[in-house]
């Protein structure tokens, strides 16, 4: 059985995709995700257990706790790049940093610079 892991699994588009990847009638793969409202902070996991793929998902609002989290991940993956394949997706990429007060229209998410 093939193993997939999520990084960031409580986001927007890891929480989506960890949803979608748990209710695939034809799942034929083992999902494992690690997020820090799961109480599984990438920062604290010594060893990634070996998958096929590895979706990174982590955003942060300030880039000196992102680059914490992604050299972290580059550490990890020492032992874990054999035949495994890396998809890097974020919202905060699409969406960027914002006043979490204002709320997103359509019409904001379509006219984002």
């Amino acid at each position: 059985m093939k193993k997939i892991i999520i990084l960031g699994g409580s986001g927007f588009i890891g929480k989506s995709l960890k949803n979608y990847l748990n209710n695939n009638k034809n799942k034929k793969y083992k999902l494992i995700s690690y997020s820090r409202t799961e109480n599984k902070n990438i920062l604290k996991i010594k060893k990634l257990k070996k998958s096929e793929l590895i979706f990174y998902c982590i955003k942060s609002n300030k880039i000196s706790e992102s680059l914490k989290y992604f050299n972290h991940f580059k550490k990890l993956l020492k032992d874990n790049l054999t035949n495994t394949k890396i998809i890097f997706v974020s919202s905060g990429a699409v969406y960027g940093v914002r006043n979490k007060l204002k709320k997103f229209t359509e019409v904001d998410k379509i006219n984002i610079n």
